[in-house]
């Protein structure tokens, strides 16, 4: 009869939380009630190349050979159990790899990319002949097609593994896809070779998949069950060993104690959780359902400015050679060309040159400072003959000259009349109106990333273009505060911002600031950070 098993890889694959930063305290609780748990494999972390920057305090599951797990204390590993660590193949030279000279952690697990096969075939050799066990993690088993897989299978049985894995690297697998590759692997797979199940949490059916998984493999084969303490994990995190332990408890052997799994999540996650978070997000989500690197969606809503929905388009837009590894630069492409909007925009630059004329000009932004002095805005405002005015990436609140926008979020939510004000676009905005003035996005642009679409810096960038020499004065530019609900002038204004960078993208405007005053008058109506004021 088979055996179902469970393998936590809180070490390992939830080290991606916290830079595998446990604490050498942590890491000896959590081995120690993982095996008060009963839980049936236990890795410990990642075994890696000195020249990958491995931290060589004991406070890092992150390894650089098996001795290394000595410093936990030898009577903390049971021989009853199986230990393990991660091995990558495209970064470890295994040349490196010493022989097993121990025993109570002999396990290794390859992971490979579907690029990276043959190597992972060639390590994997390498790795039974120095006297480990060996477990085979295929990354992203949905980015190979049945002939591929096949192929893998047959020389998986030529090296004959203790284990290897189907692995949801994007937790894009739907019950189709378990039912499919379970059935696959179990035809092809040599019947003493144990089938492994790897999950992720991007579609919130880890749990139901490796129900699924087991439920669907046959009566004859071994199978291990991957997992993590409280789901831990980068991004949508894992499937939680806690639940998984529970269902097999209730429907298998009844073996595994779940109350020293809950005192890790009481004692050491909840902490860890607190400041590094883990679980369903939008960005994850998208990664799944488009059957791409979750690298590219992270990269694409970083900046700020577009919808869901044009997420969603570059997303597909992505070719199918680019879709398993993350590449920036290929991100970045991508994007520009989703902005760019074939155009001659030369014109524009005399055409708002000459609208704005001799008139001084009030840039009006949409922070808080704006509704407590909302009257006296209201007579730069109202007062046409002397000032222009331009509202930045917002409407309604003053009857301004011109409305700029910069932002696609934004643009939705402008109410356009363009019998009463000047519309300004920057080109990655798709307006209809065929007396908007439109200026090149990528022109506009700042250099650092962090601020390279802020609408003031771009507005400022235009105007200099411009040769503008008239008195510029800025009102709702007060700069970003820690507290975020304080930030803009209403709540429906939604700018998510890492309360640990405030200060450095304060910084970052207020060097882009000074560099424009020294060819445009600005002055501040407004308390601002970037003016030193506030």
């Amino acid at each position: 009869m088979r055996t179902i098993k469970v393998l936590d890889c809180t070490l390992r694959d939830g080290g991606y939380i916290n830079n595998w930063n446990f604490g050498y305290k942590n890491i000896k609780e959590i081995i120690s009630s993982l095996n008060e748990s009963n839980i049936d494999i236990i890795e410990c972390g990642f075994i890696r190349d000195e020249n990958e920057k491995v931290l060589k305090n004991n406070d890092y599951s992150n390894f650089l050979s098996f001795d290394s797990l000595i410093k936990y204390g030898k009577s903390l590993f049971n021989k009853r159990k199986t230990y393990t660590l991660m091995m990558l193949a495209e970064t470890y030279p295994i040349d490196k790899l010493k022989s097993k000279d121990q025993n109570y952690v002999d396990t290794i697990r390859l992971s490979f990319h579907k690029c990276d096969m043959q190597k992972g075939i060639e390590m994997a050799k390498i790795i039974k002949e120095k006297g480990y066990r060996l477990f085979l993690q295929p990354t992203a088993t949905m980015g190979y097609n049945d002939d591929e897989l096949i192929e893998l299978l047959k020389k998986c049985n030529e090296i004959h593994p203790d284990s290897i894995a189907i692995v949801d690297t994007f937790g894009e697998m739907l019950p189709s896809n378990i039912i499919w590759l379970s059935q696959l692997f179990d035809k092809y797979l040599d019947k003493d070779i144990t089938l492994s199940f790897h999950s992720h949490n991007n579609l919130q059916t880890a749990y139901s998949n490796a129900i699924l998984f087991i439920q669907n493999t046959s009566l004859d084969r071994n199978i291990v069950i991957d997992s993590s303490i409280y789901g831990m994990g980068r991004g949508a995190g894992n499937l939680p060993t806690e639940l998984i332990l529970d269902y097999l408890n209730r429907y298998y052997e009844n073996k595994y104690k779940l109350l020293p799994i809950l005192n890790v999540v009481d004692n050491i996650l909840l902490k860890i959780k607190a400041q590094n978070e883990w679980g369903y997000s939008l960005e994850y989500y998208l990664s799944a359902t488009h059957h791409c690197h979750p690298k590219y969606a992270i990269y694409f809503s970083s900046n700020k400015t577009l919808t869901t929905a044009d997420i969603s388009t570059l997303l597909d837009s992505i070719s199918n050679d680019k879709r398993i590894d993350f590449d920036l630069d290929y991100a970045k492409g991508l994007y520009k060309c989703f902005c760019e909007k074939e155009i001659d925009v030369t014109e524009n630059y005399d055409k708002l040159k000459k609208i704005i004329g001799n008139k001084k000009i009030l840039l009006i932004g949409p922070g808080s400072s704006i509704l407590a002095h909302k009257n006296l805005i209201n007579k730069y405002v109202v007062n046409t003959n002397e000032y222009y005015s331009i509202a930045v990436n917002l409407d309604l609140i003053f009857k301004t000259n011109a409305i700029f926008c910069s932002n696609r979020k934004r643009y939705q939510q402008l109410h356009i009349n363009p019998d009463k004000k000047h519309y300004i676009f920057t080109s990655n905005i798709k307006s209809k109106q065929n007396n908007d003035l439109v200026f090149d996005y990528q022109e506009c642009l700042a250099n650092e990333f962090e601020t390279s679409d802020n609408a003031l810096l771009m507005l400022l960038k235009i105007l200099k273009k411009c040769n503008i020499k008239n008195k510029i004065i800025l009102a709702g530019f007060d700069g970003f505060s820690i507290n975020l609900d304080k930030n803009f002038y209403s709540n429906d204004i939604l700018y998510v911002i890492d309360k640990n960078k405030v200060k450095e993208l304060n910084n970052l405007i207020s060097k882009y600031l000074s560099f424009y005053k020294q060819e445009l008058d600005i002055k501040f109506l407004t308390n601002s950070l970037y003016d030193g004021r506030k």
